[in-house]
């Protein structure tokens, strides 16, 4: 996640469009609050339409689109998270949203996922199906994840994102490593 606005893309020759959808699982709330505060950063950009997919273990809730970014920061100021979210409740959120998001006229879209739903071979192929619609309805979808997955788990978000177009996006974790000297 890019750590000031000057660093993104946001095209100014026109309106352009970005939701994210973010996994509230316990196990990404560093990265949440990341892209919490880059969304933050980025509020306030004329021309610049922004909305959520906020996902938890037992709820979805989509936050529109729009110019006006006062109820995304209210919603997202909101945010707990916690719990398991499966990629079976990704797809349905992907699901659930594309009624909603499918209406945009803006020609320029983008939807970031952030998650490390981990596979499940149940519903693997609706996560990949869901993916593609969000493609076909005009979103550069991108996807954000972890690098501490099993093979199955990485290799279908690689799978996911290449469906939409793009290269999966890994977070890095560094640790420092030093001697007991202090270098």
């Amino acid at each position: 996640v890019p750590k000031n606005k000057s660093v993104t893309k946001v095209d100014s020759s026109g309106e352009e469009e970005i939701v994210f959808l973010l996994d509230l699982s316990g196990s990404l709330t560093r990265e949440v609050k990341s892209v919490v505060n880059y969304i933050f950063s980025i509020t306030g950009t004329r021309g610049l339409s922004l909305g959520a997919i906020l996902v938890r273990d037992n709820s979805i809730k989509v936050i529109k689109p729009s110019f006006n970014h006062a109820p995304l920061k209210e919603e997202l100021g909101k945010i707990k998270q916690g719990g398991d979210v499966g990629v079976e409740k990704i797809s349905q959120a992907l699901v659930k949203s594309r009624s909603e998001l499918g209406t945009s006229k803006l020609a320029k879209k983008k939807l970031i996922i952030v998650t490390d739903a981990r596979s499940n071979p149940t519903y693997d192929y609706g996560y990949l199906s869901a993916v593609q619609t969000m493609k076909e309805i005009g979103y550069n979808t991108f996807i954000i994840t972890g690098s501490f997955f099993d093979y199955k788990s990485m290799n279908l978000h690689k799978k996911a994102a290449k469906s939409a177009g793009n290269n999966l996006q890994q977070i890095m974790h560094f640790q420092k490593v030093g001697t007991t000297k202090g270098y």
